[in-house]
Formats: structure tokens, sequence, C-alpha cells
């Protein structure tokens, strides 16, 4: 359904989440990870799911927490501002999801995150 020569989104919005999940949810699991993302249509906007079956946020942030030398990442940040900045601009309303899996057990089974945004036919 999504017209790949005509729709037009703002760039380098979904490398971040990508990113995010290999370093912070994949890295950190000692059997293969998986990344699967989607997009589709629903009316004007583009939504695009990214899950991944990382060791989920909170746990990551725990291993994390064991580093003495930490590298912030600033990608998820400058992503939310562009956008802000972008719907300021449009007068849009674009939005960005985050789940926290978790199992039948209740653990952590890795995050998706769905971005909503409003696409242009360019």
């Amino acid at each position: 359904d999504i017209d790949l020569d005509r729709t037009m989104v703002p760039p380098m919005i979904f490398q971040p989440y990508v990113e995010n999940a290999i370093w912070h949810g994949l890295m950190h699991k000692n059997e293969p990870g998986k990344i699967e993302i989607k997009f589709h249509l629903e009316g004007d906007y583009l939504i695009c799911k990214i899950d991944d079956n990382g060791v989920g946020r909170k746990r990551a942030r725990e291993l994390e927490s064991d580093f003495p030398v930490k590298n912030k990442s600033h990608g998820l940040m400058v992503t939310a501002k562009r956008l802000s900045i972008y719907n300021q601009q449009e007068s849009l309303r674009d939005e960005i999801t985050i789940v926290d899996k978790l199992n039948g057990h209740g653990e952590p089974s890795g995050t998706t995150v769905i971005l909503k945004i409003l696409v242009r036919n360019g």
C-alpha cells in the first residue's frame, strides 16, 4: 500500500531506534537476537513497528550500570526533538510509543517501538 517513490518522511527517524535495540537490547543476550521492522499505512500516517527480543529496557539499564565508563547515547533524544520541531512547523501530531514486552512468566522479553508519522507525498 505504500508508494515508495512518493512517500516522504523526515530522514533518520527510524535508525536511532534500531540502533538502540541492537546496543541495549540484543548485545546482552547469550543467544542470537531478532529485530523485526514493519511498515504499514493507517490513513495519512505511516506506522513503523520496531520489535526486538532483547533483554528489555529495565534489564539493559541494570547491566549497563555495571560498566564504569558509559557512552551516553543522544540519538533518541535528538530524534524526539527533531519530530517536535517538525510537528511545530507542520502543526502535526506524530507519536512515539515504547512498549516493554513480558513473557508468560512476567519477565522482560524485548521492546516494541511504534512510530506514527504523517506522510508527505512528493
